[in-house]
């Protein structure tokens, strides 16, 4: 059985992001847990996938602490 999620229109205003991050670093002593991400979230939902050891909590803890 398939469900038909709803779609709704992108609207994107220039200059209108939420967050942005620019080459974030976090190291751990000599590991690099995180190396030069980039990213850049508009209003609206997102997901943040990756497989084990990724950094995606390492991403999100460091986000909160800014």
């Amino acid at each position: 059985m398939f469900f038909n999620m709803p779609t709704f229109p992108k609207i994107h205003i220039e200059g209108l992001e939420m967050i942005h991050i620019d080459g974030m670093t976090k190291s751990f002593g000599d590991i690099k847990a995180l190396k030069g991400v980039t990213l850049k979230l508009e209003p609206g939902l997102f997901g943040l996938l990756g497989p084990n050891g990724a950094g995606k909590s390492t991403l999100m803890r460091t986000m909160a602490t800014l």
